[in-house]
């Protein structure tokens, strides 16, 4: 029953990066949300999954196997996540996290406050902020390379 938050589509089509999905749920059910929302075209094969790893979330297995499934150092790696569990799990893979509290199921205050006391770097209720967010992302890092 997982909603299709507003924005998403055309959030995900703005930003011309990779992108993979690292989710907590089993890979069944992450093809099937994906289909029923039109967002399998993002991702493709690229879907890592706690049924693919030794150890779900709150671990790092899930995001560092999407790095090497990427071929991405984690470093490199930008997450969008909702969850304590999962800023905690990108952050202990050497990620930069972006706190999505836009959702029915998460939200408020409190929960934007959790997410940035485990290491979220930024906190964004609405995805169509999200293009403008790694825009800002991309620019940092080419910023430091130089």
């Amino acid at each position: 029953d997982a909603p299709l938050f507003p924005g998403v589509a055309a959030a995900l089509d703005a930003i011309e990066l990779p992108k993979g999905c690292a989710s907590n749920s089993y890979t069944a059910v992450v093809r099937h949300v994906l289909a029923r929302n039109g967002l399998t075209r993002f991702f493709g094969e690229r879907l890592y999954c706690a049924d693919t790893v030794e150890k779900p979330k709150p671990a790092p297995d899930v995001y560092l196997a999407a790095a090497r499934g990427m071929n991405v150092a984690p470093a490199a790696c930008l997450v969008v996540e909702d969850s304590v569990a999962g800023v905690s799990a990108a952050r202990a893979a050497g990620m930069i996290v972006l706190g999505f509290v836009g959702g029915a199921h998460v939200g408020g205050e409190a929960h934007a406050l959790e997410l940035r006391e485990m290491g979220a770097r930024e906190i964004f209720d609405d995805m169509r902020a999200l293009p403008a967010l790694v825009a800002d992302w991309i620019q940092r890092t080419e910023a430091r390379a130089q």
